[in-house]
């Protein structure tokens, strides 16, 4: 189940959510103002490598110049190609 928790209580709490995450099923969406930023904690299922990659290290990072379509759909096709069977990005 997740469940939506402010920024505001996650800067403030932040030790109290990661707690709930590492030691159970909890997962949480972060909103700011109710709107949903895009940034869920959850725990990792293990890749082959332990960790899956960060975007931003396979040259998707979202504050960049806007790229074509073309180019998305072609570091897409990368990113997709790296995937593991849990869905991460290997090393």
């Amino acid at each position: 189940m997740v469940t939506a928790i402010g920024l505001r209580d996650l800067q403030q709490n932040a030790s109290r959510y990661v707690r709930a995450v590492q030691d159970g099923d909890d997962e949480f969406q972060v909103t700011v103002h109710g709107r949903d930023t895009g940034v869920i904690l959850t725990r990792a299922s293990s890749s082959k490598s332990g960790i899956g990659v960060p975007l931003g290290r396979v040259g998707l990072v979202p504050w960049q110049t806007p790229m074509s379509d073309e180019t998305k759909q072609e570091l897409l096709a990368i990113v997709e190609a790296g995937r593991d069977s849990s869905g991460f990005i290997a090393e």
